[in-house]
């Protein structure tokens, strides 16, 4: 290891398996792999292993949970945890809010999302996306 023991960060990536990062380089993942997907659940931080292979470790609710919100630099997780939890509540409320306030909101969203996969090949799909001049 090229950094020094007080930034390593242990990883339990099973089957008695074990991968060791610096607090930074995952910070780095993290903060890039984060507006890419829909859950913090769903990053991987790739590393090089000791014979130059890319090995893949997917940061899962439990990676998060066991490592990454315990231990020394539990303080810095902890912050983009939060924010990501502050963040998934307020996308819940706001998509039940529409949902209970127009009646027709979930039927008209499945028909948009139709009409978008059969844009190139059925022309009613064409004609109401075409209609609302967006």
């Amino acid at each position: 290891m090229d950094f020094p023991e007080a930034e390593r960060v242990v990883l339990d990536i099973g089957n008695g398996g074990y991968e060791t990062f610096s607090v930074s380089y995952l910070l780095g993942w993290i903060m890039a792999g984060a507006g890419k997907v829909a859950s913090l659940q769903d990053i991987v931080v790739t590393s090089i292993t000791l014979k130059g292979r890319p090995s893949d470790v997917r940061l899962t609710k439990d990676v998060w949970t066991r490592r990454l919100l315990h231990g020394p630099h539990k303080g810095k997780f902890l912050q983009i945890w939060g924010t990501y939890s502050e963040t998934s509540v307020g996308r819940t409320d706001a998509l039940n809010s529409l949902l209970s306030g127009f009646g027709y909101f979930n039927n008209n969203a499945k028909v948009s999302i139709h009409d978008l996969k059969f844009f190139g090949a059925k022309s009613g799909s064409r004609a109401r996306l075409l209609s609302t001049h967006h």
